[in-house]
């Protein structure tokens, strides 16, 4: 019997995942601490751009992880040269294997009513595929951090 997937919820820690690279990959650690990646969303009415780094630590102590962003269908164009092509793609490959760790990997089976909060700079997040003939409704909703700190006070 195959356990299936279908329609499940995957999270990734991506302070791990910072963790992970700094005790293991240093180089591919500090590449993604100091190279801005384009991020974009587009649709029929907006287009956000951003260049941020992957791993973004404090100012005051860069030993601290203070955001985690990567999503790969976000990502824009790369406009580099082929050597630093090249040297972006080695450190893809590495960040994209700590992501995809098994085990830093949470799957869950969401049920009816159920509500989902993480904070979008630490935890990675995905779906897994489902059958058309098993419906399912998802509605997602984002909030700003000032916000958010602002409502909890």
């Amino acid at each position: 019997h195959i356990h299936s997937r279908s329609g499940q919820s995957l999270l990734v820690d991506g302070y791990r995942v910072a963790h992970d690279l700094r005790a293991n990959a240093p180089h591919t650690y500090e590449y993604w601490r100091r190279t801005p990646v384009a991020f974009h969303f587009t649709d029929a009415s907006n287009q956000y751009i951003q260049h941020k780094p992957v791993i973004q630590t404090l100012a005051q102590d860069e030993s601290v992880v203070a955001a985690f962003r990567f999503n790969k269908y976000d990502r824009a164009p790369v406009a580099m040269s082929p050597d630093e092509a090249a040297v972006f793609y080695r450190h893809l490959k590495v960040l994209l294997s700590a992501i995809r760790a098994p085990a830093g990997e949470l799957w869950l089976s969401l049920t009816p009513g159920t509500t989902l909060i993480f904070n979008n700079h630490r935890v990675l997040h995905g779906r897994s595929g489902f059958s058309v003939r098993s419906p399912r409704k998802f509605s997602g909703g984002y909030i700003s951090m000032e916000d958010y700190h602002n409502r909890i006070r």
